[in-house]
């Protein structure tokens, strides 16, 4: 029996690594995908609105401009679009859309109140589901959509708070387990560590399961889903973030200048 929970165990463990080396997988695969999405969001918001036209060349330089990396994305973007003279009437670009679901998601989760190690933690857990919600939107140019991904978002957002918490106590409770067993307080119980690591897994495959749905634009389609959408719209129809306050501004600038997270996932934190 106690060979059994042994192998039990091993097997939980190495299902378990498999699926934090997705999650690292997921944070390298966001980061390299930052630029490819900021290259689209120029092109959109300002290629197409501007007067003056950017080859691709031109479009690399301002990327990797200093000026660039010194300063929010967005308030880079509108000097661009000031500088050039574009005559615009308040379009629905895709940075405002971008940013109105990355805001919504921030806001689910108190990013902007978090310290740095929690940040880090959060995109280790989340970088997956955050990198389809932001593909979806970015390459959708329905804008019929706008207001779908804002609740898709608002909703995602919570799962991302609520999977937060239940990765963090799944790796509490193996920690303080195999610490209390080290002293000799309790045995070391391989079917409690078993259960744990197939927590931790089965998380990791419903996220990756969802991230699937979403960047492919599955998600909503089933009944299940929508009357999920339908009951999370119900519950609060009442929520500020559902509306667009009538007054926002085309590029909302962030309070001060975030050292740990520049570029198009600083709308997290504002």
């Amino acid at each position: 029996m106690e060979l059994l929970s042994l192998i039990v165990v091993l097997i939980g463990s190495l299902i378990s690594i498999i699926a934090l080396l997705s999650k690292c997988f997921s944070v390298k695969k966001l980061k390299k995908k930052r630029k490819e999405y900021e290259k689209e969001i120029i092109i959109n918001s300002y290629y197409r609105y501007s007067k003056k036209v950017f080859d691709e060349s031109n479009i690399e330089k301002i990327l990797s401009s200093k000026n660039y990396s010194g300063i929010s994305f967005d308030k880079y973007i509108s000097e661009l679009i000031k500088e050039a003279g574009s005559e615009i009437e308040s379009p629905y670009t895709t940075l405002n859309k971008t940013h109105e679901v990355l805001q919504v998601i921030g806001r689910a989760n108190r990013l902007k109140e978090k310290k740095k190690g929690y940040r880090k933690i959060w995109f280790l857990f989340n970088s997956g589901l955050l990198d389809s919600i932001v593909k979806s939107v970015i390459y959708n140019e329905d804008k019929s959509s706008i207001n779908k991904n804002t609740v898709i978002g608002m909703l995602v957002g919570n799962k991302m708070k609520q999977d937060t918490k239940s990765y963090l106590f799944i790796i509490g409770a193996l920690l303080l387990h195999v610490s209390f067993s080290l002293f000799g307080v309790v045995s070391l119980n391989y079917w409690l560590m078993s259960f744990l690591l197939f927590m931790f897994s089965g998380l990791t495959l419903n996220q990756k399961v969802l991230e699937y749905r979403i960047r492919n634009g599955f998600y909503g389609t089933n009944e299940y889903e929508a009357r999920e959408i339908i009951s999370f719209i119900d519950q609060n129809a009442d929520d500020n973030d559902f509306g667009n306050g009538g007054d926002k501004k085309l590029f909302q600038e962030t309070d001060k200048f975030n050292s740990y997270e520049t570029g198009i996932y600083g709308g997290l934190f504002n």
